[in-house]
């Protein structure tokens, strides 16, 4: 049996109900050990664990591909499933993982489970957990995507969970490959207060990596003067974008 087959059968023994755990037993499934590493440990286990979704991703790493999901969501109930992109960003309409989302931690673990489609190789390191925002019937989880200790402009993943299952229904992210990361040149940033001896009466925002219409990723200062907000060059303190702070 192979170990989707054995994902799927475990999916349709599930509810939404917290606490709630199907008892499966694992015969001899088929493990692809170029794709997924298993410990003698676990194989020696897997025929007597009662499995639940977490148990399931503990013992196999498990992630899910658009056809597992596709097939998770049909077998949940889900009225629309979907993954879509547009201009670098990509967004995944309906579950995403069977994961009840209580905090923080919780909905990290749901983005990992899509952490390919998503464009992620290791969500621990490269999201922080930036806020929860309540509306209405749902709570939205906002990660911002973090290179070499530095915030990545305008990158990150959003999770939204509705408030009475507590599953994540709709996902979006807009994430900076690490190839093109790893152009960013890090040496010879200014300090603080070598920028604001150029930039005299300025406030800065944040220290972060810039990427929207440049050649290639720069270490830059947000700051704000004379109502506009400047994005500076980190190295050589020129402007790489601006705009006004006055709404009309």
């Amino acid at each position: 049996m192979r170990k989707r087959d054995v994902f799927i059968t475990a999916l349709l023994c599930m509810t939404l109900t917290a606490g709630t755990s199907c008892g499966i037993v694992l015969e001899n499934p088929e493990v692809n050990a170029d794709k997924e590493i298993v410990s003698s440990s676990v194989e020696d286990e897997k025929s007597s664990l009662e499995l639940t979704h977490d148990k399931y991703t503990e013992m196999f790493g498990f992630e899910y591909d658009e056809e597992a999901l596709r097939q998770m969501n049909e077998a949940n109930g889900m009225d629309y499933f979907g993954i879509s992109s547009d201009n670098g960003s990509i967004e995944i309409e309906g579950l995403i993982s069977t994961r009840k989302v209580n905090d923080e931690k919780d909905a990290l673990e749901n983005i990992k489970m899509v952490r390919s489609i998503l464009g992620l190789i290791n969500p621990d390191e490269q999201l922080k957990y930036s806020g929860e925002i309540q509306s209405g019937d749902v709570y939205r989880y906002d990660f911002d995507q973090y290179y070499a200790g530095l915030k990545v402009y305008d990158a990150g993943v959003v999770a939204v969970a509705e408030t009475g299952s507590k599953l994540v229904t709709n996902t979006s992210a807009r994430i900076i490959g690490t190839d093109e990361l790893e152009k960013t040149n890090l040496d010879g940033i200014l300090s603080e207060s070598e920028i604001l001896e150029k930039y005299k009466g300025a406030q800065i925002k944040e220290k972060c990596i810039w990427t929207l219409r440049v050649s290639e990723p720069k270490v830059a200062y947000i700051i704000y003067q004379n109502d506009m907000t400047l994005v500076i060059d980190a190295r050589t303190t020129e402007i790489i974008d601006e705009w006004s702070n006055i709404i009309d």
